[in-house]
């Protein structure tokens, strides 16, 4: 594998690339493409069932799954058709980038938004505390 392409600008921006992907490429995309579509219908059945800040990190991880499956496998048969202007490296290259920095990005702010589940206990006593209690 050569790496000095993914600096050149006339082979990552070439209007009519030649070729499509090599059989390895294919296989990995397609799993990692396929497996966000199957995240999404998962993650879809799981909000369903969850509530509270897993339900919002659910629904964030279906629209991702849908979001990246689906502009994926349209940006490789983009590559495969050999499409003009459409099927150039750098878009591809670029939406790797963006899906990973995208889910990264929401796993991490769920981490830091996510109260901690002594945090909830500790504000619920301290609530329930100044309440009437009923008489038994």
């Amino acid at each position: 594998m050569n790496l000095e392409k993914l600096i050149n600008f006339s082979y990552l921006f070439h209007r009519y690339p030649p070729g499509g992907f090599s059989w390895p490429i294919r296989i990995v995309l397609v799993v990692l493409f396929g497996g966000a579509l199957i995240m999404a219908i998962y993650s879809g059945l799981k909000t369903k069932k969850v509530s509270g800040h897993a339900k919002k990190l659910w629904y964030k991880l279906q629209v991702w799954g849908w979001t990246v499956g689906l502009i994926g496998f349209l940006l490789f048969y983009f590559r495969e058709v050999r499409a003009l202007y459409l099927g150039a490296r750098i878009y591809l290259l670029a939406w790797l980038v963006i899906t990973v920095v995208w889910l990264l990005l929401m796993l991490i702010l769920h981490k830091k938004n996510t109260p901690n589940k002594e945090e909830i206990v500790k504000k619920k006593e301290e609530y329930e505390k100044w309440l009437p209690q009923q008489k038994k």
